[in-house]
């Protein structure tokens, strides 16, 4: 759990910015796969969940920067070394999850509660979460860059 957070923090070294501009196109850097970056913030507008990408990348690590507890995501055995972790911001109602790289694999508006997206997953795919308590080092690192997008 500890070292998902650890892997983002340091995925977050690379993400340095100035301005807008350069916070969008260093962002995709933080999701585990660019192609499907790009597909997630087209259907998320196409939702109107968003109305533009950089809104996008605020939702995000507002969600990161003010998820007290997040929830870990275990598979069945034969995918026992796949885990994610699901940050959530009841107030926004968005979810961010984070894989066991650090990289981003989603962000996404939660139309359910948390806990019934989760036991849909349970059904789903047969996986397990427990809540877990997400640590200061991980929320003030994450913070700062949030405070610093909302500047710009």
């Amino acid at each position: 759990m500890k070292e998902i957070e650890s892997k983002f923090i340091e995925n977050l070294n690379s993400f340095n910015f100035n301005n807008q501009d350069e916070a969008l196109a260093k962002f995709s850097s933080l999701w585990n796969d660019i192609n499907s970056y790009s597909k997630h913030i087209k259907k998320r507008i196409r939702n109107r969940d968003i109305e533009s990408e950089f809104e996008y990348l605020v939702n995000s690590f507002e969600v990161l920067s003010y998820s007290n507890e997040a929830y870990i995501e275990t598979y069945p055995e034969e995918n026992s070394d796949i885990w994610d972790r699901v940050f959530y911001n009841k107030q926004k109602s968005w979810a961010v999850v984070i894989g066991e790289n650090g990289k981003i694999l989603t962000s996404y508006k939660i139309r359910d509660d948390i806990i019934n997206t989760l036991e849909k997953h349970k059904e789903l795919f047969q996986s397990k979460y427990e809540r877990k308590v997400v640590s200061d080092e991980f929320s003030k690192r994450v913070r700062e860059i949030y405070e610093r997008l909302t500047r710009v």
